[in-house]
């Protein structure tokens, strides 16, 4: 009578103490598969690329969606993948291969287009792994009212919408990488450039997991960490 209470005793605490030490252990021996860090952009202008070639350059996975072949063929010519057809297409799922993803960036100029974007791929990497753009629009208005019209958590801030970051592109900023040190830490690295001169926008901690910049961000950039930036280039600390 007591076989069958003992091994049903024995199954759950096996069960419960393979289920807990799986995970731990299998970090403990990198075994496990990391989180997704890569990420999907919406649109392959010009600023796009570079924002891909900088995620790229830190060993990211990233595939640029857009429906104009000018702008494919210049990514391709980067060495950048891409997948020339509609973010809202359904077959879009099955022709990417989406290991190694796990964010989607909507920077296109059309607001109508990244909304629904987001929409779409917030069911696969949930509301807080989207991000678009702001728009001329929103700046004008409390981020309180954008945040219930917006889809997805607002890129790098509020002031930096489309045309903003090519104004930005078109008066002397380009993407830099900076290695943060104790030294030259998060803060020593926008007063080295001031507030106007330096837009961050990804940090990749020393674990090698990515952050992205928005307008309210949660995370300390810390020593050893990446933060990749688009600053004024006679502003650049040369150090």
């Amino acid at each position: 009578g007591l076989l069958v209470p003992y091994m049903f005793f024995i199954i759950v605490v096996t069960i419960a103490v393979y289920g807990l030490s799986a995970m731990p252990l299998a970090k403990a021996f990198k075994i496990a598969d990391p989180e997704p860090q890569g990420c999907i952009i919406i649109g392959a202008h010009p600023a796009a690329i570079e924002i891909a070639k900088s995620l790229k350059a830190q060993d990211l996975k990233v595939v640029l969606v857009d429906t104009n072949r000018s702008n494919i063929s210049r990514a391709n010519l980067e060495g950048i993948k891409t997948y020339y057809g509609s973010v809202h297409s359904e077959y879009i799922f099955d022709e990417i291969d989406l290991t190694g993803i796990g964010r989607l960036l909507a920077v296109t100029p059309n607001k109508e287009v990244n909304s629904l974007a987001v929409l779409y791929f917030s069911r696969l990497f949930g509301r807080d792994k989207v991000y678009q753009l702001a728009y001329e629009e929103d700046t004008e208005e409390r981020s309180d009212v954008i945040s219930s019209e917006l889809t997805g958590k607002i890129l790098f801030g509020l002031e930096f919408t489309y045309r903003k970051i090519y104004e930005m592109l078109d008066s002397g900023f380009i993407f830099k990488t900076n290695k943060l040190t104790k030294q030259y830490n998060f803060e020593e690295l926008l007063l080295s450039h001031g507030e106007e001169n330096i837009m961050p926008m990804f940090y990749m901690d020393p674990d090698s997991e990515l952050e992205v910049f928005t307008e309210e961000y949660d995370f300390e950039p810390e020593k050893d960490g990446i933060v990749i930036s688009l600053v004024k280039e006679n502003e650049i600390d040369k150090t």
